[in-house]
């Protein structure tokens, strides 16, 4: 008795066809692999700006609530203990009492200038930059060592607050006459960070708009 086997394979169509849904379903699982991804940087993005910004806002806040002025018997015989503020729409410097002791026996002190401001990095946006001396120095704008505080600033405003005339300013100067001896009451600092790519373009990044008002603490009166 012969036995009747079946000898018949796949036909050329049929592997075709095979290949093609195979290339398909790979084709969509390397999609959405793409996509998620792409959507975990996007978050990842926009939490580490967020951190950022609010590091770098902290920072800020700490340390112009704690801004001092003293009057010229603290200052020395000779100025070598300079205290003031001067600020303008993008940069500014201070003295504060925010220095905290890290290192025992460091040679640094409480009060220090304190100085922020923007430079622009190689892709064209800002960074802002803050600076700090160990002590108060001779020079408010000069002196002590500076860090990256934050990266991916697209724009940053400041404003202060004039308690005499109840109205925001643009600029202060503690040596002008409009403002000798004087702190302002407040002040407003709106910044604008840029995060992750859009998902509709990524040439495009998403912003985040943010806006803080600091008071400071000793405006109505000097250190003697």
């Amino acid at each position: 008795m012969n036995k009747i086997t079946n000898k018949k394979g796949f036909t050329l169509i049929e592997i075709i066809i095979a290949i093609g849904i195979l290339a398909a379903m790979t084709l969509t699982m390397s999609q959405i692999s793409t996509s998620v991804v792409e959507s975990k940087n996007r978050s990842e993005k926009r939490v580490e700006t967020r951190h950022a910004t609010s590091i770098a806002l902290s920072k800020l806040t700490d340390d112009l609530r704690m801004a001092f002025i003293a009057d010229k018997t603290f200052h020395g015989n000779d100025s070598f203990y300079l205290t003031g503020f001067i600020g303008d729409g993008t940069s500014i410097n201070f003295s504060t009492m925010s220095n905290v002791h890290y290192i025992k026996n460091q040679n640094d002190t409480d009060q220090s200038h304190v100085g922020y401001k923007l430079k622009t990095d190689d892709t064209g946006n800002f960074i802002l930059i803050r600076r700090q001396t160990p002590y108060l120095m001779e020079k408010l704008e000069e002196g002590g060592q500076g860090f990256v505080l934050m990266r991916d600033i697209k724009e940053i405003t400041i404003e202060y607050y004039d308690s005499n005339k109840k109205e925001w300013k643009d600029k202060w100067d503690t040596e002008s006459i409009s403002f000798a001896g004087r702190l302002p009451q407040m002040v407003k600092v709106k910044l604008t960070a840029l995060g992750e790519t859009k998902m509709t373009d990524e040439d495009e990044r998403k912003e985040y708009h943010y806006e803080l008002v600091v008071p400071v603490a000793m405006y109505k009166q000097k250190v003697s």
